[in-house]
């Protein structure tokens, strides 16, 4: 398979999704996922001890990625208050001397959240008074709810030489075994990431390259059905637990996960949160504190599953009183 066949699919791809030109030649690159694609881009930019701000709570690898590339992951609070993004205000206080770049994933994973125009509005114009650049992880930018709309900050005025997008098909196309992923940016960013791409893993597997083309170029109606589906797993979950008033949880604007407070039943020692939920409930979930230090009390689930599974877990959530220790 011609390699810029599939780059050139990729940018058509993009075009449609966010209204962003890439040279396919140039400016995108295919990546064994979005996980190795991102450290790609800190390990070429990030100097020692450099700085990449992200809202808490943030995707639990991004932390390691940083971490393995010689920098550090700061995360900026948020709180469901404040819809989990922070205000030019809280983002300005985070920035110092050392700080290279800002890091976005929206939707986001955990919380749900579909960043409006006038927050990514925000980091652009932090981003250019502070001259960052933005690493925009858009992997689940096909799965929307309701009339949430995803926009990529790389479509707003002055940023497309200024950040990096990461995506993936693991995501939208429900493969995330095949490791395909892709990073679209500047020619220079895009040529030190092949760089580092060609020098450890060569190049993505032909038969993985051959299966992300054909579910670009096939009916995309599944991608549709499949949210769907999530959705409606979603509203379920939201329906069963607005009966507990002890719980409180996040209305996913996209992504397939839930995000639930359960500070409430949890007692006073948030610790092995996830541990107890398993023990207790037979439910199967990711503790906050995995996502950041302020999260403790949180913990995401997936609606991945099949509805039946979704569906106990959510009743047996609604009647949740007392989580014991």
């Amino acid at each position: 398979m011609s390699g810029y066949y599939f780059t050139l699919t990729i940018a058509e791809r993009i075009w449609l999704d966010c209204q962003v030109r890439y040279d396919p030649s140039e400016e995108i690159i295919v990546t064994p996922g979005v996980k190795q694609g991102l450290w790609y881009v800190f390990t070429a930019l990030l100097n020692e001890g450099e700085e990449v701000l992200t809202p808490e709570p943030s995707w639990v690898s991004y932390s390691a990625a940083v971490s393995l590339a010689g920098g550090k992951l700061i995360q900026v609070p948020t709180a469901a208050e404040d819809n989990y993004f922070p205000s030019k205000e809280q983002w300005e206080q985070h920035i110092t001397p050392k700080t290279r770049l800002i890091l976005l994933n929206t939707p986001c994973n955990p919380t749900g959240r579909v960043y409006s125009k006038e927050e990514l509005t925000i980091v652009a114009e932090l981003a250019k008074e502070h001259d960052l650049i933005v690493v925009s992880d858009e992997v689940y930018a096909r799965i929307i709810f309701d009339s949430n709309v995803f926009i990529s900050i790389a479509a707003l005025d002055g940023m497309r030489e200024r950040t990096i997008v990461a995506n993936g098909f693991s995501k939208a196309y429900a493969m995330p075994g095949f490791r395909v992923g892709y990073l679209a940016g500047s020619a220079p960013i895009i040529d030190l990431c092949g760089l580092i791409n060609q020098h450890t893993i060569t190049c993505v597997g032909a038969m993985n390259q051959h299966s992300a083309l054909a579910a670009l170029t096939g009916r995309q109606d599944w991608v549709n059905e499949m949210v769907v589906a999530y959705k409606q797993r979603r509203d379920y979950v939201v329906q069963a637990l607005i009966s507990n008033e002890k719980l409180r949880w996040h209305v996913a604007e996209g992504t397939f996960y839930g995000w639930i407070d359960l500070g409430s039943v949890i007692g006073e020692d948030p610790r092995d949160i996830s541990q107890r939920l398993l023990k207790y409930c037979g439910i199967v979930a990711v503790s906050g504190d995995a996502f950041g230090r302020n999260q403790k009390e949180y913990v995401r689930i997936s609606l991945a599953v099949e509805d039946e599974v979704v569906m106990r877990a959510a009743d047996i959530l609604a009647g949740l009183s007392n989580l014991p220790l």
